[in-house]
């Protein structure tokens, strides 16, 4: 009888059921791991995978290690990306929702906050089966992916399926778990997972007529350059951006006598102590705490100087600021938000960001955008704005005008291939 928990662990793992799977004299089984004197094996029965701890006196090493790809693995990994490069998204079967009294027998059933349990019918290796994807959660839904045997009756994904999702081995400081769902990849079932709080690429296994899943393929995208224009209200100047010709125009780092104020702060903004930011007392950093998203807010001062920022034939005083709310410990904790923009100085060389003026300006322009400069073209002066996240939109030429502000240019500076390679073990 194969354990379904180390002997040696707690009286509440041992209450894990076993999977009622059974080694006999000369079975071949793959050798996950071994502790104390017991080696947890999984043994590739004809209908099923059995997973479980066995005295180790019991198991003899007859071979090195080996890879634990499936056959054809590059030729799925390869077809997989060819497909998503082509600008095709992975096609999944046609998911129906099932009652969960239907899935009682299994085990399976969706979280209180859950959607319904989704299946699929579908065939691997000319044996029909059952794929479920149930959904789980509170403020961040997690998906998991078990096969059924085809008459909903019984489970066939080993007990051991959550160790062996590749992006459950790496480090995951929230605990958010993954997040899974069924693509067709040369008409065969995959589980494609990824990490339920991130972006941090994901990866593709196969399902194995068994219906044991069998990691395969790691996925990620990877910035290639492609600029080119999306909008334009003016050729010359967007070519110009394209071509790195528009004149930067000299600013500096703050000085004595440059600073911040926001004197009307939001209602949910909370002023922090100078003692926790020692730096604002310099006056070109603000710090607040944001209660609505229990988040941490920043403004930063990062340049300075004197232009013609509004097209009308004045030299203004000036600056560039950055601002970041994130860090945030409401809800699944991926709340952020960031903006560059230009602030106007008074007389005293300070920029009120609550001012009429400068609030103007910050809902004008937009958001998530890593670097800002102010350049001229022609003797207009204008905003330029890139960004390392939309790739559709990661250029963009703003004109100032003492109206209101217009864009120019929105431009494409890169785009993203995914790279999908058999799992390197």
């Amino acid at each position: 009888m194969l354990l379904g928990s180390h002997p040696g662990e707690d009286r509440d793992a041992m209450k894990i059921r076993p999977d009622d799977g059974y080694l006999i004299a000369g079975d071949e089984v793959d050798l996950v791991t071994t502790c104390d004197g017991f080696d947890y094996v999984r043994f590739h029965g004809p209908k099923r995978v059995s997973t479980g701890w066995v005295d180790g006196k019991r198991i003899k090493t007859t071979g090195a290690e080996r890879s634990v790809l499936p056959p054809g693995a590059a030729m799925l990994c390869k077809a997989a990306q060819d497909t998503m490069n082509n600008g095709t998204p992975l096609a999944s079967p046609a998911m129906t929702n099932a009652d969960d009294k239907l899935l009682a027998k299994t085990g399976l059933e969706a979280g209180a906050n859950g959607s319904p349990t989704q299946i699929a019918h579908v065939v691997v290796d000319g044996r029909p089966l059952v794929v479920s994807v149930v959904d789980s959660g509170g403020t961040s839904h997690d998906t998991e992916v078990y096969v059924l045997s085809n008459d909903l009756k019984s489970r066939l994904s080993p007990p051991d399926r959550d160790d062996r999702d590749a992006e459950n081995a790496g480090a995951d400081a929230w605990g958010f778990g993954v997040s899974e769902d069924v693509v067709m990849v040369l008409g065969r079932p995959m589980v494609r997972s990824w990490e339920g709080g991130g972006t941090n690429g994901a990866y593709l296994s196969v399902i194995d007529r068994n219906g044991d899943i069998i990691p395969t393929c790691e996925m990620h995208g990877q910035s290639m350059n492609q600029r080119k224009i999306v909008s334009s209200t003016n050729d010359r100047v967007c070519h110009a951006f394209l071509d790195d010709r528009l004149n930067t125009l000299a600013m500096h780092q703050a000085t004595q006598g440059e600073s911040l104020a926001l004197n009307l702060p939001p209602q949910n903004y909370i002023k922090e102590p100078i003692k926790l930011h020692p730096d604002d007392t310099k006056g070109t950093t603000l710090h607040f705490h944001n209660n609505e998203r229990a988040s941490e807010v920043q403004y930063s001062l990062e340049s300075a100087g004197y232009v013609d920022l509004d097209n009308s034939g004045n030299v203004q005083h000036v600056g560039l600021v950055s601002f970041a709310d994130d860090e945030s410990t409401a809800g699944d904790g991926t709340y952020s938000d960031a903006e560059l923009f230009p602030v106007y100085f008074n007389k005293q060389g300070v920029a009120d960001l609550s001012s009429d003026a400068n609030q103007k300006l910050i809902q004008l322009l937009p958001h998530n955008m890593q670097t800002a400069k102010i350049v001229s073209m022609d003797g207009v002066t204008y905003l330029e704005l890139t960004s390392d996240t939309v790739p559709e939109d990661s250029g963009q030429i703003w004109k100032i005008t003492p109206h209101g502000a217009d864009q120019v240019c929105g431009l494409q500076l890169w785009h993203t291939v995914e790279l999908v390679r058999p799992i390197v073990h």
